[in-house]
């Protein structure tokens, strides 16, 4: 990723930045995957290697080290089909395609690039003969969106409904041994035309929405698994006790059966714990070797749990755990405040889609996944806002590891009669239990300016109720806020003095900045479309920094003057025909030095 100087229109300066490697270049297309409309590529795009597409285990809190992967190219028949592109990259056989799985339909590197309502997809494998016959085989799905009906060898296997959560299936008795297996799935996506959660998916190009995304669009694997095995693990850190609570699911558990769980910090054995069927245990830290986890610290302890039956172990999952605390605290101001591990911690945040020009929501690669969190770290952000969208495993890990504080907002859909609300309810609750051993989630956002709202209190209750140990945002932007412990306001359109005097901000809630920016400055040679907007416009990097200096002198006044606890500005990466972010859609270009940014947020914490 390199930095330029623009003054429009022209591009005056190139600045390497040094975590990403040299540039290569600003692509506009390539032969194998650009449909026609001539969507921008980026750098890991161009390099892509369809025989070795997303590749690291998926699960990265449950691992196990036998499982076989199952991207790469599937067979694509389209049932029902809408104009996308003029033509597509490929020589189509009526409605049959072959896909790069896990891309979906609509993106470039998919192959594809079409809309379609109802699709099929279908891929041959075999099991590999290390597996025993004698093992369960459980077939994985990242996500998909949106309705998924699976078939192995023609026999039906199940249904999931949902775009966001991953789901699984035990395919054991469909299993042809020694032979050839054929899986199908199925695909229902109605976007826009169904009631069901769906973010900011569009089939058509509209203010503040991207492409939608159809079908697969994380990995596909299998994995053995024993009669009796681990089936789910929930690790809840203590911060104040220096410990980590166990809650251990198993699959045909007996009394006899012994769970044993050990604590290494890095190679080295710290403790060990035992349990039984129920699966609850303690694992307790020495005082000597407790270190806590922030973004500055990002310390990570190891964790391997085992079902040990008859002192032989029969299945073994490593995992890990950051332990911290999150909560909000009453100031001697009177104020509520949000603490870190005991300390106030002001939460410099940055709101981000996660599209991709030519994955959409599958980034091309881990790589690539990695250098937008990195960007976000040398800016001088320490939270990322997710927006509108649920993140493959692999990113939380990666904000784990990396040291960045996730609020995760629930992406909505229109909740405008019971089956709808049912499904919010249900992909509600599969979310926070998905991305509940995370340390680097501390917040769930449950409603984004009122969209799709209903059942308030019934939510908060709930989401409380699966999980006491993270703040909870209920009307994040909305003009009335009063459920939970954070009042979170937007100041997109203008961020003045005045915009915050106008809320009630309430001595029981944290006070939060939801949203500011939206400076659009406009990058020709770096964007997906000659449209663009933003909450207001700017033409130069000058001109950029200065409104990011004057902003974060005013978010420097409220801290003072209102306790402001966190500020999540708008936005880090370009989207489509929205370009306010700090970063261009390609990634080929920062249109702010990172070092200016980081300069100036380093105002915001050395206010105490």
């Amino acid at each position: 990723m390199r930095w330029s100087k623009i003054s429009a229109p022209i591009v005056l300066g190139i600045f390497i930045f040094c975590f990403f490697g040299k540039n290569e270049g600003i692509a506009q297309g390539s032969p194998d995957f650009a449909s026609s409309d001539s969507r921008i590529l980026t750098k890991w795009g161009r390099n892509l290697n369809p025989d070795d597409v997303l590749q690291n285990y998926p699960r990265p809190q449950m691992m196990r080290s036998d499982w076989l992967n199952l991207n790469g190219y599937w067979e694509l028949e389209t049932i029902t089909a809408s104009s996308y592109s003029n033509n597509s990259p490929q020589k189509r056989q009526e409605n049959v395609f072959s896909i790069l799985v896990p891309f979906s339909i609509e993106s470039p590197l998919s192959g594809v690039g079409i809309h379609a309502t109802t699709i099929s997809y279908k891929k041959r494998f075999r099991i590999p003969s290390a597996w025993s016959k004698t093992h369960r085989i459980l077939l994985h799905f990242g996500a998909a969106d949106w309705e998924a009906v699976v078939q192995v060898n023609g026999k039906y296997i199940g249904t999931h409904r949902g775009g966001y959560d991953s789901f699984s299936f035990d395919i054991t008795d469909a299993i042809l041994w020694d032979a050839e297996q054929t899986l199908v799935v199925k695909i229902i996506d109605p976007t826009e035309q169904g009631s069901q959660p769906r973010g900011n998916q569009s089939r058509e190009k509209k203010r503040g929405r991207h492409t939608s995304v159809t079908g697969i669009w994380q990995t596909v694997w299998l994995e053995p698994t024993p009669e009796t095995s681990i089936r789910r693990v929930q690790m809840t850190p203590d911060f104040d006790a220096k410990a980590v609570k166990l809650q251990v699911f198993g699959e045909n558990l007996t009394e006899s059966d012994v769970i044993q769980a050990e604590l290494y910090d890095g190679k080295e054995f710290l403790t060990r714990s035992f349990g039984g069927a129920d699966g609850a245990m303690m694992l307790r830290i020495p005082e000597l070797r407790f270190k806590a986890w922030s973004p500055e610290s990002p310390h990570l302890y190891n964790i391997s749990i085992a079902v040990l039956k008859n002192n032989k172990i029969i299945d073994q999952v490593s995992s890990y755990v950051g332990v911290r605390k999150i909560e909000t605290v009453q100031t001697a101001a009177g104020r509520m405040a949000i603490y870190l591990n005991g300390k106030p911690y002001f939460q410099k945040g940055v709101s981000d889609h996660g599209v991709w020009p030519d994955g959409l929501y599958t980034a091309p690669s881990e790589a690539a996944m990695q250098s937008d969190l990195m960007a976000a770290k040398a800016f001088g952000f320490n939270m990322i806002r997710k927006t509108a969208k649920v993140e493959p495993e692999r990113w939380y890990y990666l904000c784990d590891a990396m040291g960045l504080l996730v609020w995760q907002e629930i992406p909505a859909g229109n909740n405008n009669h019971a089956s709808a609300t049912a499904q919010f309810d249900f992909e509600t609750s599969a979310i926070i239990r998905q991305l509940e051993n995370h340390p680097s989630v501390v917040c769930w956002i449950l409603f984004q300016q009122g969209i799709g709202e209903h059942n308030s209190h019934y939510y908060l209750e709930k989401a409380g109720q699966l999980d006491s140990t993270r703040l909870i945002c209920v009307s994040s932007g909305a003009a009335e806020q009063t459920l939970g412990k954070i009042q979170d306001w937007f100041m997109l359109s203008e961020m003045s003095d005045d915009s915050l005097q106008q809320t009630t901000m309430l001595p029981t809630m944290a006070q939060t900045i939801g949203r500011y920016g939206g400076v659009d400055l406009f990058a020709a040679n770096n964007s997906w479309s000659t449209e663009h907007w933003g909450y207001r416009e700017v033409f130069s990097t000058e001109q950029l920094l200065a409104e990011f200096c004057r902003m974060t002198d005013l978010l420097a006044e409220y801290r003072k003057r209102y306790e402001i606890s966190a500020a999540t500005f708008h936005q880090l990466v370009d989207l489509e025909t929205e370009t306010d972010g700090l970063v261009a859609y390609n990634r080929e270009l920062m249109k702010v030095p990172y070092e200016e940014i980081h300069k100036q947020l380093q105002k915001l914490s050395a206010l105490k």
